[in-house]
């Protein structure tokens, strides 16, 4: 409700207006749900953002994982991210999934992609050390032989 006086007014009673506005707060939200990204590809920026501007006020919103911390989208701007060092190293190992969620947003509400997985690829070859075949024989008769088979696979 707003009320206006002017200067020297006899008839304050027809000053007021009410308007009745409802307001929907920005939705802050990963830009996706999943990301997928090669060890040796190096930083990596999880998109943080608003479905429109908060003119008002900043835009705070903690998140908590694999690492946690505070982001802040300034006044008038829609993306911010979480920086994620992923380091390279030369071991043949499993891919790694990390986890982040927003949480507690002031200037804005959760949107649906509230959370996000990265999973880090390893971009490392294994290593398959093998020697020349090599025959034992023994005094067994040919009818009791029998082909021994072992698979190998490759990742």
């Amino acid at each position: 409700q707003a009320s206006v006086t002017a200067a020297n007014e006899s008839t304050p009673h027809n000053n007021v207006q009410s308007v009745m506005r409802k307001l929907r707060p920005p939705r802050l939200q990963f830009g996706r749900n999943a990301y997928q990204l090669y060890e040796g590809e190096g930083p990596f920026q999880a998109p943080v953002e608003l479905d429109r501007a908060n003119p008002f006020d900043d835009v705070v919103v903690a998140y908590t994982g694999s690492q946690s911390g505070i982001l802040t989208i300034p006044r008038g701007q829609i993306r911010t991210s979480i920086n994620i060092v992923v380091k390279d190293d030369p071991v043949a190992e499993a891919d790694e999934t990390w986890a982040f969620q927003l949480t507690n947003p002031r200037g804005a509400m959760l949107g649906a992609n509230d959370a996000v997985q990265l999973t880090i690829l390893d971009d490392d070859v294994g290593i398959f050390d093998y020697s020349e075949e090599e025959v034992i024989e023994e005094d067994v008769p040919p009818a009791s032989t029998s082909p021994f088979f072992l698979p190998i696979s490759f990742r």
